[in-house]
């Protein structure tokens, strides 16, 4: 895009530098505010959507007050990244849907897409281990499983 001089390479740049910036600097802690993990999914989706560059082919929709809640960070980037890599997105038909709510102190997240019959890559990643391990982090200490 920059080679090009397409408008859409400034923008691109911005969110990549927000997204740069919010892994390398504001996620090295143990909890972090909601707000501030939606808008990394926000920029992340959003560059995505240049890629893709398919109107309405992502549903991404935020639900409840989502002030003064904190998650571990980067805890829900896994589940958007899978349905980037495996999910159709460059169909309007089959939209990839990004749902949170917080109702009753209670955090709901779900995605859903349709399945890619084409190729993926042959490695492993390691998203829903390091889910596995973040979600600890939102749970007090006193009820860990032990």
């Amino acid at each position: 895009m920059v080679y090009q001089k397409s408008a859409k390479a400034l923008p691109a740049i911005e969110k990549l530098s927000n997204i740069m910036r919010y892994v390398m600097t504001e996620s090295d802690v143990q909890q972090i505010l909601l707000a501030k993990e939606v808008a990394y999914l926000q920029n992340f989706i959003e560059l995505q959507m240049v890629r893709i560059n398919i109107a309405n082919s992502v549903q991404f929709n935020v639900t409840g007050n989502i002030d003064n809640v904190q998650i571990a960070p980067l805890l829900l980037i896994p589940f958007v990244e899978n349905g980037f890599k495996h999910g159709i997105t460059n169909k309007e038909e089959y939209p990839f849907r990004i749902n949170l709510t917080i109702e009753n102190k209670t955090l709901l997240f779900t995605t859903s897409n349709y399945i890619s019959k084409g190729h993926k890559d042959e490695s492993n990643g390691i998203g829903l281990l390091n889910v596995q391990s973040g979600w600890l982090y939102c749970i007090p200490e006193s009820t860990y499983l032990k």
